[in-house]
């Protein structure tokens, strides 16, 4: 890891940021089943080749979203990754989702194969893609979100807003910017915002690739994945992007808007399950004065389970933010627990 890089904050270098080149290929087929995964890991996630390459490049509207939809059945789950990664970030899991039910992932605007659509994207834009994006790709639901990091807050976004369609939401570690989360920080903001200056500069030169230190943390904040070797030419034209480091300075500059519409957003959820995990390492305590590491994120999380009638919070024991990338089981377990509550509520509707 670059210095330049270890000044990022490690949540943000995994994509907690709800931020939002284009390749073509042959449209997979809607319900194809992914190939089985192959030896490429780095971080404990498998790299299957579907994922290498685009799946079906679906338009919402003057830029087309990167879609990965498997399986069969009801309820579909749509998976919505951190602020950095794309649909990657579900590789190891959701062919195991698809085995029981519909499973789709997608790159939202801008990420890995999608187009990047407006570069200054207003508060709500991801989840209006996010609904636009299964319109127009023919998902009808009923849908069960599955939010990491900064998917979360787009996975309650959209279950707040559109109640009809949403009927279940598990949360992986997900974001809690509307919370006030520890990582507003304006030293934290302005050194970030500084090294995307600073990609962008290069990118805009086409001097990027020369400087080898400042590629790699440039191509860390694409895609923490990207430097594994069968990703690093897949997504090499977004890090050589100008636009891409644009979109996250325009996030960055505009946190306290983001931050204040989701939480005008904050309501009851409908009557669904809504299941929580958090990552144990919040839960660590100090050695030297026995307190827990994180004990307003984990509150926080409590505040968002108040919202729903039906609501399970769990704390993953041994594992950081990443959760479901060394053993993706308990997430796998949280999605069933979720579709097997929607199933058994509505088993004409949903079998």
């Amino acid at each position: 890891m670059s210095n330049k890089l270890a000044a990022l904050p490690y949540a943000f270098c995994l994509g907690v940021m709800s931020l939002t080149g284009c390749a073509t290929a042959e449209e997979a087929p809607a319900t194809a089943e992914p190939e089985a995964a192959e030896a490429q890991t780095s971080s404990d996630l498998q790299i299957p080749p579907y994922v290498l390459s685009p799946g079906r490049m679906v338009d919402i509207g003057g830029y087309s979203l990167n879609t990965y939809c498997f399986g069969e059945g009801s309820p579909t789950v749509v998976f919505e990754a951190g602020g950095g990664w794309g649909a990657v970030a579900w590789a190891n899991i959701q062919p195991l989702v698809a085995q029981k039910t519909r499973a789709c992932s997608y790159d939202r605007a801008g990420m890995n194969f999608s187009e990047f659509g407006p570069l200054e994207r207003p508060p709500g834009q991801d989840r209006i893609d996010l609904e636009t994006w299964l319109e127009a790709a023919g998902e009808e639901g009923p849908f069960v979100l599955v939010g990491w990091s900064a998917g979360g807050m787009i996975s309650r976004d959209f279950a707040w807003s559109s109640p009809e369609k949403v009927v279940g939401v598990v949360i992986t570690d997900g974001s809690v910017f509307d919370f006030e989360h520890p990582n507003w920080n304006p030293e934290w903001r302005a050194r970030s915002i500084e090294i995307f200056e600073e990609c962008k500069a290069a990118a805009a030169a086409g001097t990027l690739e020369d400087d080898a230190e400042l590629y790699g943390t440039c191509e860390s904040i694409i895609n923490p994945v990207a430097s594994i070797p069968p990703l690093q030419e897949a997504f090499k034209a977004k890090v050589l992007a100008p636009e891409k480091y644009d979109q996250f300075i325009y996030g960055l500059s505009n946190m306290e808007t983001y931050h204040a519409a989701l939480k005008s957003q904050q309501q009851p959820f409908a009557d669904i399950p809504v299941h929580i995990l958090i990552a144990g390492e919040h839960a660590q305590t100090n050695a030297e004065t026995g307190e827990l590491q994180n004990p307003s994120y984990i509150q926080y999380n409590y505040q968002i389970a108040q919202f729903a009638k039906d609501a399970r919070v769990e704390i993953i024991p041994n594992t950081d933010h990443m959760i479901h990338f060394p053993n993706p089981e308990p997430l796998l377990r949280a999605i069933n627990e979720v579709v097997d509550k929607v199933r058994a509520k509505a088993p004409s509707e949903t079998d």
